[in-house]
């Protein structure tokens, strides 16, 4: 049994057995001992093995909150200037808009996605100009719920 100890991109990796099966593999130096030649194969096997764990890193997410979460903080942040330069209205007007409508158009929340959020992403587009991408990172949403959202709200009013 030997017990192999690297750290690779700052996490300590530990091998507690490895066994080596004895190959005829011809190394640079004939002088080399049977355990130079079983260190190279462990230190090539141990590449091998950390390069295939660690070829694709997750992608980090800088998305902290969800869309609701972004939508719920703006509403309840009871600072009426940071409510108007999000909203490009006052919160009573946001809300009055909302139940229009509700009640005239019939838009509804769907299951993940409430209306104040569906309105707050139309709002956010339509005031800024700003890209899909951009209102995707802001929300935390796909490409295709930023598209259908605007679509069905531009529609409705």
């Amino acid at each position: 049994m030997v017990v192999l100890t690297t750290i690779f991109s700052n996490t300590l990796v530990k091998f507690n057995t490895i066994q080596c099966i004895p190959c005829d593999i011809d190394v640079m130096d004939h002088h080399n001992s049977d355990s130079d030649n079983q260190s190279v194969i462990l230190s090539l096997l141990l590449i091998l093995i950390l390069q295939r764990h660690h070829r694709r890193p997750p992608t980090p997410s800088n998305r902290r909150w969800t869309g609701q979460e972004v939508v719920d903080d703006l509403l309840n942040c009871g600072n009426p200037i940071r409510i108007h330069n999000q909203l490009r209205m006052q919160l009573d007007t946001f809300f009055h808009l909302r139940d229009w409508l509700v009640i005239n158009t019939g838009l509804k929340s769907s299951r993940n996605t409430s209306i104040e959020e569906k309105l707050l992403i139309f709002i956010y587009i339509a005031s800024t100009g700003t890209s899909n991408r951009a209102t995707q990172e802001r929300f935390n949403c796909g490409a295709r719920v930023v598209s259908l959202y605007v679509t069905t709200s531009y529609s409705r009013i």
